[in-house]
């Protein structure tokens, strides 16, 4: 028999401090930060989808232009 226990948090991925490699959980709403190439600014508008819809879509980003580089906000 297993005994059941209550509040016991899950740890984060190995490596990977705050549990992923863009900082979503630390965003507040209008919170950004940088992006230097349009490959990376890809990369980190799929990843914000994911992380958007694999929470029922309690979070909403945006990557834009923004001057020479890109930038990733928190919407939602």
């Amino acid at each position: 028999m297993y005994k059941i226990e209550k509040n016991v948090p899950l740890p984060y991925a190995a490596g990977r401090p705050g549990g992923g490699k863009y900082p979503w959980r630390e965003m507040e709403i209008g919170d950004s930060f940088p992006i230097k190439t349009k490959k990376e600014a890809l990369s980190v508008s799929a990843a914000a989808s994911w992380y958007s819809s694999s929470r029922g879509g309690a979070f909403r980003f945006t990557v834009r232009k923004n001057g020479n580089g890109y930038r990733c906000w928190r919407i939602k």
